[in-house]
């Protein structure tokens, strides 16, 4: 975990704050942040919980595009914030380097 890791989670969690119903309902409030905490205390190399947590996220956000609730803007930003919130994605080839 880093600083920088630890602000965006802050971050996404303060943003989880500020919306109310029905923008967000609790069950999707709730993935959403555990998203954030699983992605902190995700470590280096562990590529596959990484996107296993943002494919859990990202179900969770295209179901409020796709119900008018969230703009496909504000899901994607969310989307990057998550992502802040874990380790670099690592490219295959890089990873079989290593």
């Amino acid at each position: 975990m880093t600083s920088l890791r630890y602000q965006s989670y802050r971050r996404v969690l303060s943003v989880l704050d500020e919306l109310e119903a029905p923008e967000l309902d609790p069950d999707e409030r709730e993935v959403l942040r555990d998203a954030a905490e699983g992605l902190l205390l995700t470590r280096d190399g562990e590529q596959d919980e990484r996107d296993k947590i943002l494919l859990d996220a990202w179900l969770v956000l295209s179901s409020l595009v796709r119900t008018g609730r969230w703009r496909y803007r504000a899901a994607e930003q969310m989307r990057r914030m998550l992502e802040a919130c874990g380790p670099d994605r690592v490219p295959h080839r890089v990873a079989a380097l290593v």
